[in-house]
Protein backbone atom coordinates (compact mmCIF):
# COMPACT_ATOMS: atom_id res chain seq x y z
CA UNK A 1 0.00 0.00 0.00
CA UNK A 2 1.42 3.69 -0.98
CA UNK A 3 1.89 6.17 1.52
CA UNK A 4 1.18 9.75 0.16
CA UNK A 5 2.23 12.51 2.49
CA UNK A 6 -1.42 14.49 2.76
CA UNK A 7 -4.93 13.70 1.41
CA UNK A 8 -5.77 16.49 -1.10
CA UNK A 9 -8.80 14.76 -2.34
CA UNK A 10 -11.18 15.36 0.78
CA UNK A 11 -12.86 18.08 -0.88
CA UNK A 12 -15.54 18.08 -3.75
CA UNK A 13 -13.81 20.56 -5.34
CA UNK A 14 -10.15 18.50 -5.38
CA UNK A 15 -12.48 15.05 -5.82
CA UNK A 16 -14.15 16.69 -9.44
CA UNK A 17 -10.22 17.59 -10.48
CA UNK A 18 -9.22 14.27 -10.38
CA UNK A 19 -12.10 12.71 -12.23
CA UNK A 20 -11.05 15.80 -15.31
CA UNK A 21 -7.49 14.01 -14.73
CA UNK A 22 -8.60 11.07 -15.57
CA UNK A 23 -11.16 11.34 -17.72
CA UNK A 24 -8.33 13.66 -19.82
CA UNK A 25 -7.64 13.07 -23.40
CA UNK A 26 -5.83 15.69 -24.38
CA UNK A 27 -2.01 14.94 -23.48
CA UNK A 28 -3.05 12.44 -21.24
CA UNK A 29 -0.99 11.77 -18.18
CA UNK A 30 0.58 8.47 -17.80
CA UNK A 31 -0.92 5.29 -16.82
CA UNK A 32 1.63 4.55 -14.08
CA UNK A 33 1.41 8.43 -12.60
CA UNK A 34 -2.17 7.95 -11.99
CA UNK A 35 -2.19 5.06 -10.66
CA UNK A 36 0.70 6.16 -8.30
CA UNK A 37 -1.32 9.56 -7.68
CA UNK A 38 -4.63 6.97 -6.41
CA UNK A 39 -2.02 5.12 -4.18
CA UNK A 40 -1.03 7.97 -2.65
CA UNK A 41 -4.08 9.72 -2.31
CA UNK A 42 -5.28 7.01 0.38
CA UNK A 43 -3.67 8.43 3.50
CA UNK A 44 -3.08 11.84 5.05
CA UNK A 45 0.48 11.82 6.00
CA UNK A 46 2.29 14.45 4.84
CA UNK A 47 6.15 15.83 4.52
CA UNK A 48 6.68 19.45 6.56
CA UNK A 49 8.69 21.24 8.46
CA UNK A 50 7.92 18.98 11.68
CA UNK A 51 10.00 15.92 9.94
CA UNK A 52 12.84 17.78 8.80
CA UNK A 53 13.59 20.74 11.98
CA UNK A 54 14.30 18.77 15.21
CA UNK A 55 15.28 18.66 18.56
CA UNK A 56 18.92 17.09 18.38
CA UNK A 57 19.85 14.11 20.47
CA UNK A 58 22.90 14.72 23.20
CA UNK A 59 25.77 17.26 23.44
CA UNK A 60 25.90 19.60 20.99
CA UNK A 61 29.55 19.94 21.06
CA UNK A 62 29.59 16.21 19.91
CA UNK A 63 28.11 17.46 16.48
CA UNK A 64 29.33 20.69 16.23
CA UNK A 65 32.40 22.84 16.76
CA UNK A 66 31.61 26.02 18.66
CA UNK A 67 33.72 28.69 17.92
CA UNK A 68 34.78 32.76 17.53
CA UNK A 69 31.21 34.99 18.77
CA UNK A 70 29.33 36.64 15.97
CA UNK A 71 27.09 39.30 17.58
CA UNK A 72 24.61 39.30 19.82
CA UNK A 73 20.59 38.74 19.39
CA UNK A 74 17.84 38.68 21.27
CA UNK A 75 18.38 37.11 24.81
CA UNK A 76 21.18 35.85 23.47
CA UNK A 77 24.90 35.31 22.22
CA UNK A 78 25.54 34.08 18.34
CA UNK A 79 28.55 32.02 17.32
CA UNK A 80 30.44 30.65 14.17
CA UNK A 81 30.25 26.78 14.46
CA UNK A 82 31.12 23.98 11.91
CA UNK A 83 29.61 20.28 12.33
CA UNK A 84 32.33 18.12 12.44
CA UNK A 85 31.35 15.67 10.19
CA UNK A 86 30.33 17.86 6.93
CA UNK A 87 32.81 20.85 7.65
CA UNK A 88 29.45 22.99 6.74
CA UNK A 89 29.26 25.98 8.84
CA UNK A 90 26.58 27.41 10.55
CA UNK A 91 25.46 29.94 13.32
CA UNK A 92 24.82 28.70 16.82
CA UNK A 93 22.52 31.27 18.68
CA UNK A 94 22.88 30.34 22.73
CA UNK A 95 20.11 31.58 24.92
CA UNK A 96 21.00 30.99 28.29
CA UNK A 97 17.39 29.54 30.08
CA UNK A 98 17.36 31.99 32.78
CA UNK A 99 17.57 35.40 33.83
CA UNK A 100 16.37 37.56 36.61
CA UNK A 101 15.17 40.38 34.72
CA UNK A 102 13.45 38.61 32.47
CA UNK A 103 10.90 35.94 33.67
CA UNK A 104 9.54 34.22 30.90
CA UNK A 105 12.62 34.24 28.70
CA UNK A 106 12.33 30.54 27.94
CA UNK A 107 8.50 31.05 26.51
CA UNK A 108 10.77 33.88 24.60
CA UNK A 109 13.22 31.71 22.99
CA UNK A 110 10.53 28.36 22.85
CA UNK A 111 8.45 31.30 20.86
CA UNK A 112 11.57 31.73 18.56
CA UNK A 113 12.34 28.20 17.57
CA UNK A 114 8.38 27.87 16.83
CA UNK A 115 8.29 30.69 14.40
CA UNK A 116 11.65 29.73 12.73
CA UNK A 117 10.31 26.25 12.24
CA UNK A 118 7.40 27.59 10.24
CA UNK A 119 9.19 29.57 7.95
CA UNK A 120 10.08 29.20 4.82
CA UNK A 121 11.68 32.03 2.04
CA UNK A 122 15.06 32.38 0.32
CA UNK A 123 15.31 35.86 2.03
CA UNK A 124 14.61 34.48 5.90
CA UNK A 125 17.24 32.44 7.91
CA UNK A 126 17.20 28.72 8.17
CA UNK A 127 16.98 26.74 11.44
CA UNK A 128 18.18 23.46 10.86
CA UNK A 129 17.84 21.86 14.63
CA UNK A 130 17.83 23.15 18.38
CA UNK A 131 19.24 21.71 21.56
CA UNK A 132 18.43 21.88 24.74
CA UNK A 133 21.11 21.81 27.36
CA UNK A 134 20.66 22.23 31.55
CA UNK A 135 21.60 26.31 31.30
CA UNK A 136 20.82 27.03 27.78
CA UNK A 137 18.96 26.31 24.66
CA UNK A 138 20.74 26.68 21.18
CA UNK A 139 19.55 27.41 17.64
CA UNK A 140 21.72 25.97 14.85
CA UNK A 141 20.97 28.00 11.63
CA UNK A 142 22.45 28.42 8.46
CA UNK A 143 25.82 31.08 8.24
CA UNK A 144 25.68 34.23 5.84
CA UNK A 145 29.69 34.73 6.02
CA UNK A 146 29.01 38.32 4.83
CA UNK A 147 28.38 39.97 8.02
CA UNK A 148 25.52 42.33 8.67
CA UNK A 149 24.21 45.11 6.11
CA UNK A 150 24.92 47.35 8.76
CA UNK A 151 28.48 46.64 8.85
CA UNK A 152 28.46 46.56 5.05
CA UNK A 153 26.99 50.15 5.18
CA UNK A 154 29.91 51.66 7.33
CA UNK A 155 32.64 49.98 5.69
CA UNK A 156 31.73 50.74 2.28
CA UNK A 157 30.75 53.23 -0.28
CA UNK A 158 26.91 54.51 -0.02
CA UNK A 159 24.65 52.16 -2.28
CA UNK A 160 23.71 52.60 -5.33
CA UNK A 161 19.71 53.06 -6.39
CA UNK A 162 19.70 49.76 -7.82
CA UNK A 163 21.27 47.86 -5.13
CA UNK A 164 19.56 49.68 -2.46
CA UNK A 165 16.07 48.51 -4.43
CA UNK A 166 17.14 45.21 -4.63
CA UNK A 167 18.28 45.11 -1.19
CA UNK A 168 14.19 46.33 0.06
CA UNK A 169 12.95 44.65 -2.68
CA UNK A 170 13.71 40.92 -0.77
CA UNK A 171 12.74 42.37 2.37
CA UNK A 172 9.35 43.27 1.48
CA UNK A 173 9.01 40.10 0.19
CA UNK A 174 9.92 38.28 3.35
CA UNK A 175 7.61 40.75 5.22
CA UNK A 176 5.22 40.07 3.00
CA UNK A 177 5.67 36.56 3.51
CA UNK A 178 5.84 36.46 7.15
CA UNK A 179 2.23 38.65 6.97
CA UNK A 180 1.08 35.49 4.98
CA UNK A 181 1.64 33.36 8.31
CA UNK A 182 0.23 36.20 10.50
CA UNK A 183 3.55 37.09 11.62
CA UNK A 184 5.15 40.66 12.72
CA UNK A 185 8.34 40.63 13.06
CA UNK A 186 9.07 43.65 15.38
CA UNK A 187 12.72 44.14 15.46
CA UNK A 188 13.91 44.96 11.87
CA UNK A 189 16.84 47.02 11.59
CA UNK A 190 20.06 46.85 9.82
CA UNK A 191 21.65 44.36 12.39
CA UNK A 192 19.30 41.70 11.55
CA UNK A 193 19.52 41.53 7.98
CA UNK A 194 22.36 39.24 6.85
CA UNK A 195 24.37 39.18 3.73
CA UNK A 196 24.61 35.75 1.72
CA UNK A 197 28.39 35.04 0.19
CA UNK A 198 26.44 34.54 -3.22
CA UNK A 199 24.93 37.61 -4.93
CA UNK A 200 22.14 38.13 -7.54
CA UNK A 201 23.39 38.58 -10.79
CA UNK A 202 25.56 40.94 -9.05
CA UNK A 203 23.36 42.31 -6.64
CA UNK A 204 23.52 41.68 -2.95
CA UNK A 205 21.37 38.27 -1.29
CA UNK A 206 19.81 39.39 2.43
CA UNK A 207 18.80 37.07 5.07
CA UNK A 208 16.42 38.59 8.10
CA UNK A 209 17.35 37.45 11.24
CA UNK A 210 16.37 37.27 14.83
CA UNK A 211 12.97 36.45 15.50
CA UNK A 212 13.21 36.57 19.10
CA UNK A 213 10.96 39.64 19.56
CA UNK A 214 8.62 38.18 16.64
CA UNK A 215 4.55 38.14 17.41
CA UNK A 216 2.24 36.08 15.67
CA UNK A 217 -0.68 38.29 16.00
CA UNK A 218 -4.16 37.51 16.68
CA UNK A 219 -5.57 40.40 17.48
CA UNK A 220 -6.33 43.79 16.19
CA UNK A 221 -3.28 45.62 17.72
CA UNK A 222 0.05 44.51 19.84
CA UNK A 223 0.60 46.96 23.05
CA UNK A 224 3.55 45.54 24.38
CA UNK A 225 6.67 48.35 23.73
CA UNK A 226 9.16 46.61 21.60
CA UNK A 227 12.33 46.77 19.09
CA UNK A 228 14.88 48.93 18.60
CA UNK A 229 14.56 52.41 19.25
CA UNK A 230 15.69 54.12 16.30
CA UNK A 231 13.34 51.75 14.21
CA UNK A 232 10.51 52.06 15.99
CA UNK A 233 7.27 53.38 14.75
CA UNK A 234 5.53 56.11 16.37
CA UNK A 235 2.32 53.90 17.34
CA UNK A 236 4.56 51.51 19.18
CA UNK A 237 5.09 53.98 21.74
CA UNK A 238 1.15 54.16 22.29
CA UNK A 239 0.54 50.72 22.67
CA UNK A 240 -1.60 50.32 19.92
CA UNK A 241 -0.04 48.80 16.56
CA UNK A 242 -0.47 46.40 14.09
CA UNK A 243 2.10 44.67 11.56
CA UNK A 244 2.84 47.71 9.85
CA UNK A 245 4.87 48.91 12.33
CA UNK A 246 7.94 46.56 10.37
CA UNK A 247 6.93 48.91 7.64
CA UNK A 248 8.19 51.88 9.08
CA UNK A 249 11.03 50.05 10.26
CA UNK A 250 11.88 48.89 6.58
CA UNK A 251 11.51 52.83 5.56
CA UNK A 252 14.20 53.81 8.27
CA UNK A 253 16.69 51.10 6.78
CA UNK A 254 15.82 52.09 3.40
CA UNK A 255 17.00 56.14 4.50
CA UNK A 256 19.77 54.66 5.92
CA UNK A 257 20.94 52.57 3.11
CA UNK A 258 20.85 55.88 1.02
CA UNK A 259 22.43 58.43 3.75
CA UNK A 260 23.67 56.13 6.23
CA UNK A 261 21.79 58.41 9.13
CA UNK A 262 18.82 57.66 10.86
CA UNK A 263 16.03 59.67 9.79
CA UNK A 264 14.71 61.06 13.06
CA UNK A 265 17.66 62.31 15.44
CA UNK A 266 17.78 63.44 19.23
CA UNK A 267 20.26 63.68 21.92
CA UNK A 268 18.30 61.86 24.45
CA UNK A 269 15.67 59.42 24.39
CA UNK A 270 12.70 61.94 24.82
CA UNK A 271 13.54 63.87 22.11
CA UNK A 272 14.01 61.21 19.76
CA UNK A 273 10.82 59.56 20.39
CA UNK A 274 9.10 63.36 20.06
CA UNK A 275 11.40 63.05 16.57
CA UNK A 276 9.59 60.27 15.19
CA UNK A 277 6.10 60.59 16.45
CA UNK A 278 6.07 64.31 14.48
CA UNK A 279 7.86 62.13 11.50
CA UNK A 280 10.78 65.08 11.62
CA UNK A 281 12.60 63.87 8.54
CA UNK A 282 15.15 65.23 5.63
CA UNK A 283 14.18 64.31 2.35
CA UNK A 284 17.23 65.76 0.82
CA UNK A 285 19.71 64.93 2.91
CA UNK A 286 23.04 63.71 0.93
CA UNK A 287 22.27 61.60 -1.72
CA UNK A 288 18.68 61.59 -1.78
CA UNK A 289 19.48 65.39 -3.24
CA UNK A 290 19.73 63.67 -6.31
CA UNK A 291 17.35 60.24 -5.64
CA UNK A 292 14.88 59.41 -8.07
CA UNK A 293 11.32 60.93 -6.90
CA UNK A 294 9.77 57.56 -6.93
CA UNK A 295 12.44 56.38 -4.19
CA UNK A 296 11.35 59.35 -2.13
CA UNK A 297 7.87 58.68 -2.81
CA UNK A 298 8.29 55.00 -1.01
CA UNK A 299 9.81 56.87 1.86
CA UNK A 300 7.37 59.20 1.98
CA UNK A 301 4.54 55.91 1.96
CA UNK A 302 6.62 54.34 5.14
CA UNK A 303 6.67 57.40 6.97
CA UNK A 304 2.65 58.23 6.96
CA UNK A 305 1.71 58.12 11.13
CA UNK A 306 -1.41 57.13 9.95
CA UNK A 307 -1.51 53.07 9.76
CA UNK A 308 -3.89 53.47 7.56
CA UNK A 309 -2.70 55.71 5.05
CA UNK A 310 0.88 54.05 5.55
CA UNK A 311 1.80 51.43 2.36
CA UNK A 312 0.98 47.86 2.77
CA UNK A 313 3.89 45.70 1.93
CA UNK A 314 1.79 44.29 -0.81
CA UNK A 315 1.89 47.82 -2.45
CA UNK A 316 4.89 48.47 -1.57
CA UNK A 317 6.26 45.35 -3.61
CA UNK A 318 4.08 46.94 -7.05
CA UNK A 319 5.76 50.34 -6.21
CA UNK A 320 7.15 52.07 -9.58
CA UNK A 321 10.44 52.41 -7.66
CA UNK A 322 11.17 48.91 -8.38
CA UNK A 323 9.32 48.89 -11.41
CA UNK A 324 11.31 51.79 -13.25
CA UNK A 325 14.36 50.02 -11.95
CA UNK A 326 13.29 46.47 -13.59
CA UNK A 327 14.43 44.74 -9.90
CA UNK A 328 12.16 41.65 -10.28
CA UNK A 329 13.51 40.82 -13.18
CA UNK A 330 16.87 42.03 -12.93
CA UNK A 331 16.54 39.24 -9.73
CA UNK A 332 14.97 36.71 -11.43
CA UNK A 333 17.24 36.79 -15.04
CA UNK A 334 17.88 33.05 -16.60
CA UNK A 335 18.91 32.17 -19.43
CA UNK A 336 16.71 29.88 -22.05
CA UNK A 337 19.12 27.01 -21.00
CA UNK A 338 18.20 27.45 -16.86
CA UNK A 339 14.76 27.60 -17.87
CA UNK A 340 14.44 24.61 -19.84
CA UNK A 341 16.79 22.43 -17.37
CA UNK A 342 14.51 23.52 -14.55
CA UNK A 343 11.28 22.81 -16.24
CA UNK A 344 12.93 19.41 -17.26
CA UNK A 345 13.62 18.89 -13.48
CA UNK A 346 9.93 19.72 -12.57
CA UNK A 347 8.58 17.19 -15.10
CA UNK A 348 11.34 14.20 -14.15
CA UNK A 349 10.77 15.16 -10.21
CA UNK A 350 9.09 12.11 -8.72
CA UNK A 351 10.02 10.62 -5.51
CA UNK A 352 7.80 7.60 -5.13
CA UNK A 353 9.29 6.43 -1.90
CA UNK A 354 8.95 7.97 1.56
CA UNK A 355 12.52 7.96 2.45
CA UNK A 356 13.21 9.49 -1.26
CA UNK A 357 10.68 12.45 -0.44
CA UNK A 358 11.97 12.99 3.15
CA UNK A 359 15.75 12.87 2.53
CA UNK A 360 15.31 15.61 -0.47
CA UNK A 361 13.69 17.81 2.38
CA UNK A 362 16.41 17.41 4.33
CA UNK A 363 18.86 17.57 1.59
CA UNK A 364 17.70 20.95 0.20
CA UNK A 365 16.97 22.14 3.81
CA UNK A 366 20.39 21.88 5.15
CA UNK A 367 22.75 22.51 1.90
CA UNK A 368 21.17 25.78 0.58
CA UNK A 369 24.23 27.04 -1.05
CA UNK A 370 24.32 24.41 -3.78
CA UNK A 371 24.79 26.26 -7.73
CA UNK A 372 21.42 24.45 -8.59
CA UNK A 373 19.61 26.38 -5.92
CA UNK A 374 20.27 29.45 -6.86
CA UNK A 375 18.95 28.94 -10.35
CA UNK A 376 15.73 27.57 -8.85
CA UNK A 377 15.16 30.51 -6.65
CA UNK A 378 15.41 32.41 -9.60
CA UNK A 379 12.93 30.64 -11.05
CA UNK A 380 10.59 30.51 -8.17
CA UNK A 381 10.76 34.48 -7.48
CA UNK A 382 9.22 34.13 -11.62
CA UNK A 383 6.92 32.25 -10.82
CA UNK A 384 5.78 34.18 -7.87
CA UNK A 385 3.83 36.84 -9.46
CA UNK A 386 2.20 38.71 -6.58
CA UNK A 387 5.49 38.81 -4.61
CA UNK A 388 4.31 37.17 -1.08
CA UNK A 389 6.60 34.16 -1.12
CA UNK A 390 4.38 31.09 -1.97
CA UNK A 391 3.39 29.87 -5.61
CA UNK A 392 -0.63 29.78 -5.56
CA UNK A 393 -2.65 27.76 -7.91
CA UNK A 394 -3.21 30.05 -10.48
CA UNK A 395 0.35 31.48 -10.75
CA UNK A 396 1.39 28.12 -11.08
CA UNK A 397 -1.07 27.19 -13.64
CA UNK A 398 -0.75 30.59 -15.34
CA UNK A 399 3.47 31.38 -15.37
CA UNK A 400 4.41 27.05 -16.20
CA UNK A 401 2.12 27.31 -19.48
CA UNK A 402 3.84 30.02 -20.43
CA UNK A 403 7.15 29.44 -19.41
CA UNK A 404 6.76 25.57 -21.28
CA UNK A 405 4.93 27.36 -24.46
CA UNK A 406 8.35 29.67 -24.26
CA UNK A 407 10.31 26.50 -25.10
CA UNK A 408 8.08 25.07 -27.93
CA UNK A 409 6.17 22.57 -25.41
CA UNK A 410 2.55 22.76 -25.37
CA UNK A 411 1.85 21.09 -21.64
CA UNK A 412 -2.10 20.23 -21.14
CA UNK A 413 -3.00 22.20 -17.96
CA UNK A 414 -4.38 18.63 -16.29
CA UNK A 415 -0.82 17.88 -16.45
CA UNK A 416 0.30 20.87 -14.81
CA UNK A 417 -2.28 20.34 -11.89
CA UNK A 418 -0.53 17.16 -11.40
CA UNK A 419 3.17 18.35 -11.22
CA UNK A 420 1.71 21.01 -8.51
CA UNK A 421 0.09 18.47 -6.13
CA UNK A 422 3.24 16.32 -7.10
CA UNK A 423 5.52 19.37 -5.62
CA UNK A 424 3.12 20.54 -3.31
CA UNK A 425 4.43 17.93 0.03
CA UNK A 426 2.47 19.52 2.58
CA UNK A 427 -1.02 19.55 0.70
CA UNK A 428 -1.51 23.53 1.83
CA UNK A 429 -2.53 24.12 -1.45
CA UNK A 430 -0.25 26.40 -2.26
CA UNK A 431 4.06 25.76 -2.89
CA UNK A 432 6.28 26.97 -0.89
CA UNK A 433 9.72 27.72 -1.70
CA UNK A 434 11.66 24.15 -0.59
CA UNK A 435 8.89 22.14 -2.19
CA UNK A 436 9.75 24.28 -5.33
CA UNK A 437 13.82 23.73 -5.30
CA UNK A 438 13.73 20.12 -4.42
CA UNK A 439 11.56 19.85 -7.54
CA UNK A 440 13.43 22.47 -9.88
CA UNK A 441 16.94 22.36 -8.83
CA UNK A 442 19.97 20.53 -10.21
CA UNK A 443 20.71 18.22 -7.71
CA UNK A 444 24.22 16.97 -8.72
CA UNK A 445 25.85 19.06 -6.21
CA UNK A 446 24.14 16.86 -3.61
CA UNK A 447 25.75 13.43 -4.83
CA UNK A 448 28.22 13.45 -2.43
CA UNK A 449 29.56 10.93 -0.06
CA UNK A 450 29.64 13.24 3.22
CA UNK A 451 26.55 14.73 2.54
CA UNK A 452 25.10 11.91 1.68
CA UNK A 453 25.88 10.27 5.10
CA UNK A 454 24.81 13.16 6.82
CA UNK A 455 21.80 12.75 5.29
CA UNK A 456 21.39 8.98 6.01
CA UNK A 457 22.67 9.57 9.85
CA UNK A 458 19.52 11.64 10.27
CA UNK A 459 17.48 8.80 10.24
CA UNK A 460 20.15 6.53 11.67
CA UNK A 461 19.55 7.71 15.38
CA UNK A 462 21.61 5.75 16.96
CA UNK A 463 24.65 5.74 14.74
CA UNK A 464 25.12 2.16 13.85
CA UNK A 465 24.91 1.90 10.20
CA UNK A 466 21.76 0.85 9.79
CA UNK A 467 17.99 2.60 9.77
CA UNK A 468 15.62 0.25 11.46
CA UNK A 469 11.83 0.69 11.78
CA UNK A 470 12.02 1.78 15.18
CA UNK A 471 14.17 4.82 13.78
CA UNK A 472 11.48 5.39 10.91
CA UNK A 473 9.07 5.54 13.48
CA UNK A 474 11.10 8.09 15.64
CA UNK A 475 11.93 10.44 12.39
CA UNK A 476 8.16 10.65 11.71
CA UNK A 477 7.09 10.62 15.34
CA UNK A 478 4.20 13.02 14.74
CA UNK A 479 2.51 10.69 12.39
CA UNK A 480 2.09 7.60 14.54
CA UNK A 481 -1.53 8.03 14.93
CA UNK A 482 -1.76 8.46 11.36
CA UNK A 483 0.76 4.92 9.96
CA UNK A 484 0.13 1.52 10.65
CA UNK A 485 2.37 -1.02 11.48
CA UNK A 486 2.54 -2.26 8.24
CA UNK A 487 2.94 0.78 6.89
CA UNK A 488 5.82 2.07 8.89
CA UNK A 489 7.40 -1.53 7.95
CA UNK A 490 6.73 -0.70 4.17
CA UNK A 491 8.36 2.41 4.66
CA UNK A 492 12.17 0.50 5.41
CA UNK A 493 11.05 -2.64 2.78
CA UNK A 494 10.73 -0.86 -0.34
CA UNK A 495 14.24 0.87 0.54
CA UNK A 496 15.80 -2.85 1.82
CA UNK A 497 17.01 -4.20 -1.15
CA UNK A 498 19.00 -7.53 0.33
CA UNK A 499 15.54 -7.49 2.32
CA UNK A 500 17.45 -8.35 5.81
CA UNK A 501 15.03 -5.94 7.65
CA UNK A 502 17.32 -2.60 7.91
CA UNK A 503 18.58 -0.29 5.27
CA UNK A 504 22.14 0.08 5.14
CA UNK A 505 24.18 3.11 3.77
CA UNK A 506 24.61 1.62 0.45
CA UNK A 507 20.70 0.87 0.27
CA UNK A 508 20.06 4.47 1.09
CA UNK A 509 22.97 5.48 -1.28
CA UNK A 510 20.73 3.53 -4.48
CA UNK A 511 17.37 4.96 -3.42
CA UNK A 512 18.30 8.01 -2.92
CA UNK A 513 20.86 8.86 -6.01
CA UNK A 514 17.94 8.11 -8.30
CA UNK A 515 16.14 11.17 -7.51
CA UNK A 516 19.02 13.29 -7.14
CA UNK A 517 20.42 12.38 -10.89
Amino acid sequence: MGIYFCDCSNTEKAEEEEKEKETSSINEIPLKEIKSKQLLSEQSFKIDKSIIIGKGDGDIREKYKIGRKLGKGSFGEVYLSTDKKTNKKVAIKVLPKTKSHKENINSEIVNEIDILKTLEHQNIVKIYEFYEGKNNFYIVTEYCNEGNLKRKITQNEFLSEIETAAIMFQLFSAISYCNTKNIMHRDLKLENIMLNDKTLFGLPFIKVIDFGTAKIYEKEYENLVIGTLFYMAPEVFNKKYTEKCDMWSLGVILYYLFTKKFPFQGPTKPKLIHSIENCNYNINLGPLKKASDELKDLIHQLFKKNINERISVNEALNHSWFKNLKIKEKLSELTTEQINECLNNIKKYNPDKVIQQASIAFLIHNFPHIEGIKIANSLYLKIDHNNNGVIEKNEFIKELTNLFEEQNQKIDENYILTLFDKIDADCSGYIEHEEFIRAAANKNDLLNESILKNCFEYFDKNKNGEITVDEIKKTFKNYKEKITEDEFYNIVKECDLDKNGVIDFNEFKIVIEKILI
